[in-house]
């Protein structure tokens, strides 16, 4: 039985977990991730660990968002983000692509705790109101109220375990998956409604919002179901879509749910999402808007792509399973890169550089660079296209990048971690299963005519 299968069978039996409602959103969807993960194997649990550099905390961006918050009562759009989509030059394409598109708009930024996007705020700040004030009124509430919301947490944990208690779990896979939500989802449900008391306090002055757009933004669960007039809520796909992902993809009884998280309006990259999400999960056509990709669009328009000759084999670092930590992602990676740098060396004309995923921590570079003599390491602040533009060859294990290469015609090749690209995004990549594949792959890419064929051969997939 595949991850999907177990999920949908561990949630068809414990069908009265969609029905845990805070302000009319059903909160278990927060962690299905983390539902999925312990349904499978034990080793999965075991999560590679690294070391994390924290980023800058700004208390003018907490300023900010007290001043600012009034200033903008009359926005008709709202726009939920975090500054870690300023990923081009500091600038968040994808939000100025929704500002074009969406009328009298003002977005709400969540802090990255990554001092570069972060600082970014303040060249840009004019139509940003940053979400840090709320994290300190969030703090203090916590601090008031600490031994009540403990013991409502608990109080909810005992009812919760009243109901698992009702239907056993009978597989150890299944008890791994009850005991991950006792303990975690009580402190979600109490979490959730103090965001939302909190959030509705802030947006009690916002009486004129007609859309409320979401995109890692935490809007749909803690914001959008505590504004006023009923807006319509929109999200803004920010990732890859795939058959089997917990945030989009669920199981057809929740049709029957009135949950407002499954009534939005989804606006995606292209019809092969569109077809992922009304034929594998419970959307209505209607609900689902292709637009293509926004941060594609808005970057070829207002920068030149780089036709500088090309440089680099690139690989994406994507050490993240369906959001969840991957499993000694980095000693199953690295060797496959050892073995590319030294074909890279040994060919001659390119280089071997690794971009690091938007939430890897920066403390990261560090074991590339010990690990693989000569390496390129860009950090997540990095313009992701500006590398496409000089790239010849992109290699990755799970990363979206795989179709965002293909916007700036460079083919992909996947190398295996846990499980193949295939199976995860549908694409059929030159897949290697070892180290020896991989060289066979690269000798016969590194040929002009193989490389083209192979590039439109993927074009083909989109």
């Amino acid at each position: 039985m595949d991850i999907k299968e177990q999920l949908f069978a561990f949630e068809k039996k414990y069908s009265f977990l969609y029905e845990i409602m805070v302000g009319g959103v059903s909160v278990y969807t927060c962690l299905r991730d983390g539902v999925a993960i312990s349904l499978a194997d034990d080793s999965k649990l075991d999560y590679t660990k690294s070391n994390v550099i924290k980023g800058k905390i700004y208390f003018k961006r907490i300023l900010d968002s007290f001043i600012k918050w009034n200033k903008f009562r009359k926005a008709q759009t709202v726009i939920f983000t975090s500054s870690v989509y300023r990923r081009d030059y500091g600038r968040n394409l994808a939000v100025e692509y929704l500002l074009e598109k969406y009328p009298n708009g003002i977005v709400f930024e969540w802090p990255s705790r990554n001092e570069e996007f972060d600082k970014a705020y303040f060249n840009d700040k004019s139509k940003y109101v940053p979400i840090d004030g709320f994290l300190v009124k969030y703090k203090i509430y916590s601090k008031l109220r600490k031994r009540k919301m403990r013991f409502l947490e608990n109080e909810y944990r005992a009812r919760l375990l009243e109901e698992f208690n009702k239907n056993p779990p009978t597989t150890v896979e299944h008890k791994r998956a009850v005991d991950y939500l006792i303990e975690e989802l009580p402190l979600t449900v109490i979490n959730t409604m103090v965001s939302q008391q909190i959030f509705s306090r802030m947006f009690g002055k916002y009486k004129n919002i007609k859309y409320a757009i979401d995109f890692w933004g935490a809007g749909r669960e803690n914001i959008i179901p505590i504004l006023q007039n009923n807006p319509q809520s929109i999200e803004l796909q920010h990732g890859i879509i795939t058959a089997v992902h917990p945030g989009y993809v669920y199981p057809d009884f929740v049709k029957n749910i009135k949950s407002s998280l499954f009534n939005r309006t989804i606006l995606v990259y292209g019809d092969r999402d569109k077809e992922i999400l009304c034929n594998e999960s419970i959307y209505k056509p209607e609900q689902i808007q292709v637009i293509g990709n926004p941060r594609i669009q808005m970057y070829k328009k207002m920068f030149s792509v780089n036709d500088a000759e090309k440089k680099w084999v690139f690989f994406t670092s994507q050490p993240y399973e369906q959001d969840q930590p991957g499993v000694i992602y980095y000693e199953k990676i690295i060797p496959y890169l050892k073995v590319l740098a030294k074909l890279i060396e040994d060919n001659g004309g390119f280089k071997l550089a690794i971009k690091l995923h938007p939430r890897e921590n920066e403390g990261i570079k560090e074991r590339y660079i010990n690990a693989i003599p000569g390496v390129t390491v860009f950090g997540e602040c990095s313009p992701l296209y500006e590398i496409l533009g000089q790239t010849y060859l992109h290699v990755t294990a799970t990363s979206t990048v795989l179709f965002e290469a293909l916007e700036f015609d460079v083919p992909t090749i996947t190398v295996q971690y846990n499980t193949n690209i295939k199976d995860i995004f549908g694409f059929q990549t030159m897949h290697a299963n070892s180290v020896e594949e991989l060289q066979r792959i690269y000798s016969f890419l590194l040929r002009e005519e193989n490389h083209k064929n192979y590039l439109n051969k993927l074009k083909l997939e989109i």
